[in-house]
């Protein structure tokens, strides 16, 4: 399990190819800060959870084509691409892309799940995402013509879109 690396010697911690599996395996990359920079342990461990992306090097944080590709395996990683990629109407498409392949791969039950993310409640203090539009910056799901596009890739874009 991957939090048990956490617990793992320095050396151990150290060892490229045992972190490689961790991440794999849960949210190691957050107890391995020597490989947050390392564009292959950083994929391995969104691809396990979206998430992990937060324990990523900023550098990676702020790269458009590394982004492009952290979001096209886990669209939960848009809450932590750099402010200036929230803004980035590729990115942003590409993180509801992704949410539209998971949707269209589900079976019923992973669709249920699905919705149950998408819907807009807070339960034990936890708010669930609606789509990747709720961690764009604001004026990106705004535009008219956008929103158009954003539509035709997932129909379920209009849920993080602004209110107003």
């Amino acid at each position: 399990h991957g939090w048990a690396l956490e617990h793992a010697a320095a050396e151990l911690r150290a060892d490229r190819e045992l972190v490689l599996e961790a991440v794999r395996n849960g949210f190691a990359l957050s107890n391995a800060p020597e490989f947050q920079g390392d564009p292959e342990v950083v994929l391995a461990a969104v691809k396990d959870n979206g998430f992990a992306f937060s324990s990523a090097d900023e550098a990676l944080k702020s790269d458009k084509e590394f982004v492009l590709r952290a979001v096209g395996i886990s669209w939960f990683a848009m809450a932590h691409v750099a402010p200036t990629l929230k803004a980035d109407g590729d990115v942003v498409l590409e993180a509801l892309g992704q949410q539209a392949r998971q949707w269209q791969d589900a079976d019923a039950e992973g669709r249920e799940e699905i919705l149950y993310e998408v819907r807009d409640a807070r339960e034990d203090g936890f708010l669930y995402y609606r789509t990747p539009l709720q961690h764009a910056v604001p004026a990106a799901g705004c535009h008219p013509a956008f929103m158009l596009e954003a539509v035709r890739v997932h129909g379920l874009a209009l849920r993080g879109a602004a209110a107003d």
